[in-house]
This record gives structure tokens, C-alpha cells and sequence, in this order.
């Protein structure tokens, strides 16, 4: 990254305002709602979308990390049909514009928006709140509402328990700082560039994670249906998606080592702050869940009133708990192994597989792999949200060494996999700090703290 020499500007005021405290001399401050013109996005649901049409950003986009809030990118564009330009033009997101989440199921969510930065047809979808520039925006707008001091506004006033709603009224309430129009283009100019040397900076180290999840990929693919004796006898599996295995390694179906269930028939809703343990299929899709053991962020809560109405839905050990949706065919297979004897229950969306006799973490290492998950990906149905039953799960077939083999295996790939998984974990903690990094520099910037 370039070097720059740091400078300040000369004179200071106080802006009267809390949140910002002093700023530069020619700096103002002025209520948001000066500024802007806020209304709602189009009122859809995700049932509306189509797989082509006009382009549409709606609120879970927003909510992309992917999403850097100052430009428009492929990933944040859905569709909807042609219909919606005449019938509610006033969707549609002049230049300028910024796009708000109206929802938000965290507070560090809360504010997340995007900057239009095209002149292209787009439309704002559901559940977001535009911002139209009643003059005109900069960009510089745009690195402001990233900053945490920003969005403390917003932050402060937010309202709901499991959703936190952010309105109209909430964003109104807030204020911007507003620089000449020539330090706003200076300043998003620099910030476009020092952004872009760190953003690079974070998609090396981001390579580099995905390299080392395909090199654990590669192992527990090799050694679950290889072993560890790479002068082992190979037979016929008869079976295609395995090939040869060992001898002494036999294939069954599915649905003769495990008995498959439904979870508890609850929905968000029914969930509470505290209680019994409970998994959810969304806990299962969660990329920190490692499939193989159950961690904390897997867990929410259920009332106690569920054991003795629903005591079926309770997890021994041994067994595993399939997600029964999935928005793209890579989570098609999703799942985790219960490897702890503690009362849980299986949740909303989801499929139990109850071991008929015991069951060993060698299985739940099988069914992370891509051979195995071809079974299900083969057949699952669906178009915006795939459904993955008992019958598709039973259908599968599970490569079975002797037991004892099973426990090898899974102890090396403990052993292996933690290796890869703090390599991984090195990675994102180079990540985070190059993110804290890139947050200070946009502070320190749009706040006037440093000049360009």
C-alpha cells in the first residue's frame, strides 16, 4: 500500500452533535431528511422473483458480507418481472440513491445499506427503505453510513426482539456530516483506492482459506473411502459413486444403520431465550458448523414443556441431524453429528437419523464429502428452496469399514482437520484485522479526523 504523510485540518469547530463531537471549519451537519427523501421498496415476496426480468436488490442482498455498501455488484441483483416498471415506477432507484434493510436479525446488521452507484434500471425489492438524493450524492455518503458511529444512531433506537426493524421514521432521525462537494469527491476518491489495496489484501488471504478447505476436502475424501493403508487390497464397491474400497469394507443402505424422523413442528416463534438446547436447520447451514460436532453457535432454546410432548425429537448420541431445505445445492447434505449425551432436541426443518445400534464419527467425516452428498444432490427438488426428505436420505448408501478402522479414521482426521482448521482460523484473524483496518481508515476520513 502506498505511504502517505498524515495530515489534519487546521481549524476545528464543535458540530453539536454527540455522535460526531468536532469537525473541520467549512464542514456541516445537517438531519438526514434534508438530505434525502425516503419511501418503501416494492411490496414482494421472494415467491415474486424471476430468473430474468429487470433487476431487483432486496433486503437479504443487503445483508450480503459480500456487499461493500458503496457500489452496486452482481451479487446483490435478483429479478422481477417487466409488470413492475409501470406499475410502481417509484421503486425504481435513480443514481445516488442508498437502499436500506428494513430488518435486520442482528444490531451489527442494523444500517446496512448500499450505494447506487448506476444509472441503470434497478428496482428496490422487498423489505428495504430508498433513499432518494433530493439534489444530489456522493459517494462520500456512502463510507459514512459504513462507520459504527453512523449507524450508533440507528443502532440506539431500533426496535423488536428476534428482528429488529429499521423504519423510515428511525433513519430520518438521523444526521449527516457534509463536507464541500469537492472534499466528498477527494475523500471517496481516496477511500475508493485504499479500500481497493486492502479489499485486495483480504481476497488473497481469502484464497488462500478456500485452498486449504479444498485441501481438507481432498483429505477426508481420500481416507473415508480409501483408508489409511495405502497398500490396502482394493475391491469393486459396486456401488458408482464410491469405486473401489477396501476388502473387508462392506456398503450399506442408509436406511438399515439409521431410522429416520421429522424435528419438533415449531417455527422461529417458539423459541426462547433460554430452556432446553435445541438445533434448527439454520444452525446447521451455519458455515462455522463443522458437521462433525455439535459447538455452541449451533444452539438455541425450546420450552421444557417440549420433553414430554415430544420426546421422540430428542437426540441420542450417535445420531445425525440433517438440514431438510437448502437455498443451493451445495448445502444439500448439510448436517451435524450429535457427539454428546447431553438433552437436545432436533429443531424446526430439519431430518433426525437415529442410529439402530451405535453409530461413530467416521460417518458423519463421510457425509461431509461430495461423493457422498451426489446421492442427495442428485435427486432433491425444488427451485428457490431445495427440499431434501427421508425418503432422499434413505435412499443413500454409507461405505462401512470394521469399527475399528471407523475409530482410526476419525482420530487422524481430528487430528488433521484441527491442523488445516487453525491454518483456516490464522487466515480470518489476518482478515479481521485487515476489515478493523479498513473501518478506521473510513472513519478517520469522513469524520475529518485525517485530510487527504
Amino acid at each position: 500500500m502506498k505511504n502517505r504523510m498524515t495530515k489534519t485540518y487546521e481549524k476545528y469547530k464543535d458540530s453539536g452533535v454527540a455522535w460526531i463531537g468536532e469537525i473541520p471549519e467549512g464542514w456541516k451537519v445537517y438531519p438526514f431528511k434534508s438530505i434525502f427523501k425516503t419511501s418503501k421498496g416494492l411490496n414482494i415476496t421472494k415467491a415474486d422473483l424471476t430468473e430474468k426480468g429487470i433487476p431487483v436488490i432486496n433486503y437479504g442482498q443487503i445483508h450480503s458480507k459480500n456487499n461493500p455498501g458503496t457500489r452496486i455488484i452482481k451479487e446483490l441483483i435478483r429479478y422481477v418481472p417487466e409488470k413492475y416498471i409501470a406499475s410502481n415506477p417509484e421503486c425504481l432507484l435513480p443514481v445516488g440513491s442508498i437502499l436500506f434493510a428494513d430488518t435486520s436479525e442482528d444490531i451489527e446488521g442494523c444500517g446496512n445499506a448500499v450505494y447506487i452507484d448506476q444509472s441503470d434500471i434497478i428496482f428496490a425489492g422487498y423489505h428495504t427503505v430508498v433513499a432518494k438524493p433530493n439534489n444530489s450524492s456522493n459517494k462520500y455518503i456512502a463510507y459514512q453510513l459504513l462507520t459504527d458511529c453512523w449507524r450508533s444512531q440507528i443502532r440506539s433506537v431500533v426496535n423488536g426482539i428476534k428482528v429488529l426493524s429499521i423504519n423510515q421514521k428511525f433513519i430520518n432521525s438521523t444526521s449527516i456530516i457534509f463536507p464541500p462537494l469537492s472534499e466528498q469527491q477527494s475523500i471517496a476518491s481516496f477511500l475508493d483506492e485504499k479500500c481497493g489495496e486492502i479489499d485486495s489484501l483480504i481476497a488473497l488471504q481469502e484464497e488462500m482459506i478456500t485452498e486449504l478447505q479444498d485441501y481438507k476436502q481432498s483429505v477426508i475424501s481420500e481416507v473415508v473411502t480409501k483408508g489409511l493403508d495405502p497398500n490396502a487390497q482394493m475391491k469393486d464397491s459396486g456401488v458408482e459413486w464410491i469405486g473401489e474400497i477396501p476388502e473387508g469394507w462392506k456398503v450399506y443402505p442408509f436406511k438399515s444403520i439409521f431410522k429416520t424422523s421429522k424435528g419438533l413442528n415449531i417455527t422461529k416463534a417458539d423459541l426462547t431465550e433460554k430452556g432446553i438446547p435445541v438445533i434448527n436447520y439454520g444452525q446447521i447451514h451455519s458455515k462455522n458448523n463443522p458437521g462433525t460436532r455439535i459447538i455452541k453457535e449451533l444452539i438455541r432454546y425450546v420450552p421444557e414443556k417440549y420433553i414430554a410432548s415430544n420426546p421422540e425429537c430428542l437426540l441420542p448420541v450417535g445420531s445425525i441431524l440433517f438440514a431438510d431445505t437448502s437455498e443451493d445445492i451445495e448445502g444439500c447434505g448439510n448436517a451435524v453429528y450429535i457427539d454428546q449425551s447431553d438433552i437436545i432436541f432436533a429443531g424446526y426443518h430439519t431430518v433426525v437419523a437415529k442410529p439402530n445400534n451405535s453409530s461413530n464419527k467416521y460417518i458423519a467425516y463421510q457425509l461431509l464429502t461430495d461423493c457422498w452428498r451426489s446421492q442427495i444432490r442428485s435427486v432433491v427438488n425444488g427451485i428457490k428452496v431445495l427440499s431434501i426428505n427421508q425418503k432422499f436420505i434413505n435412499s443413500t448408501s454409507i461405505i462401512f469399514p470394521p469399527l475399528s478402522e471407523q475409530q482410526q479414521i476419525a482420530t487422524y482426521l481430528d487430528e488433521k482437520t484441527q491442523q488445516i482448521d487453525t491454518l483456516i482460523t490464522l487466515k480470518q484473524q489476518k482478515i479481521e484485522e485487515l476489515k478493523d483496518y479498513k473501518k478506521s481508515i473510513i472513519y478517520e476520513y469522513v469524520t475529518g479526523k485525517k485530510k487527504v
